[in-house]
């Protein structure tokens, strides 16, 4: 399985047909959602950075590959070692050792948040603007109908006929209405 987010690039033709054709099965996560997305926003976030900063190599695919074997021998302290030492066979037990700590250790700090879907079908939303803002400013602008709610909190959202897939973090429910109880009720 492969874990893309939604971005103009991951639903082009080649990268749908590709793996279709070698039996991997694409899953894509809801856009804009650094919960679902973090690791891998972290791994990008990082490895650019660091082609950034190296200005020795004048060549883009030798800024990457230098960049990648510095993060390879770098010590990751969620892995508790290097990725190249964890990619080591002796080392296999102990990252899978600790992958089950982290697992447990995420679980127990998780177990009481819920897991029930925030919106149900037909709610009017407002949906979060998520490109070209600076941080601390959210804008909640487009307004949408949950059409379908997804797992993990995500919901298929139609904005002008169009249907677009986004986490509850991204949604406000709009109350048009609000009907006031009669004193002594």
């Amino acid at each position: 399985m492969l874990i893309l987010d939604q971005s103009k690039e991951n639903l082009s033709g080649k990268i749908k047909d590709y793996p279709s054709s070698k039996d991997i099965v694409l899953h894509y996560t809801t856009p804009f959602h650094h919960q679902s997305n973090g690791r891998v926003e972290r791994y990008n976030r990082t490895l650019q950075d660091l082609i950034y900063k190296n200005k020795e190599d004048k060549f883009l695919y030798n800024k990457v590959k230098r960049t990648v074997e510095v993060y390879n021998m770098s010590f990751h302290t969620g892995l508790q070692m290097t990725p190249n030492e964890a990619m080591l066979d002796e080392n296999r037990m102990r990252v899978k050792e600790i992958q089950f700590d982290n697992i447990i250790r995420f679980n127990k700090s998780n177990e009481r948040k819920s897991n029930e879907h925030t919106f149900i079908k037909n709610d009017i939303v407002l949906v979060k603007e998520e490109v070209n803002l600076k941080k601390g400013s959210p804008k909640f602008r487009d307004r949408g109908k949950v059409t379908q709610c997804l797992d993990n909190n995500s919901y298929m959202i139609q904005i002008n006929g169009k249907e677009y897939k986004r986490h509850a973090s991204q949604l406000k429910l709009i109350v048009d209405e609000i009907i006031l109880k009669p004193e002594g009720c």
